[in-house]
């Protein structure tokens, strides 16, 4: 357990204080929703935190439609149709039409450093 909470305290924290932006969706587990074209590298230092792999790992549940939809609600954006659980991607996506990705279900690339890679471009939920 306490290598878990260091794990997310990477992820939370950059020595300069907490996020302001991002939304805390479970205890020490931040997301924030990344523009348009910009990768979790980019989307978390906008918000005061830094990305790892391992905060990304933590984030594995938002593949379906119940969890993401709500889920970007949060983090100020919205999904006007949701495509999960049904091949997903990599990463939970929304593209520019606010048609939401949710993640393939299990380990897949937890990338900071990947952009979407939709046309539009599309904004990562990190």
């Amino acid at each position: 357990l306490a290598v878990t909470v260091l794990l997310f305290s990477v992820a939370i924290f950059d020595g300069h204080g907490f996020a302001d932006a991002a939304t805390e969706v479970r205890r020490g587990l931040y997301l924030t929703l990344g523009d348009p074209g910009w990768s979790c590298t980019d989307a978390c230092y906008k918000d005061g935190l830094v990305c790892s792999y391992e905060s990304l790992a933590a984030a594995t549940d938002y593949y379906s439609e119940k969890v993401i939809k709500p889920t970007m609600r949060k983090v100020g954006g919205t999904c006007e149709h949701v495509v999960g659980e049904r091949i997903g991607t990599s990463m939970p996506v929304m593209d520019n039409r606010g048609w939401c990705y949710g993640k393939t279900p299990g380990p897949t690339n937890f990338n900071c450093d990947l952009i979407s890679g939709m046309e539009g471009p599309g904004r990562r939920l990190c």
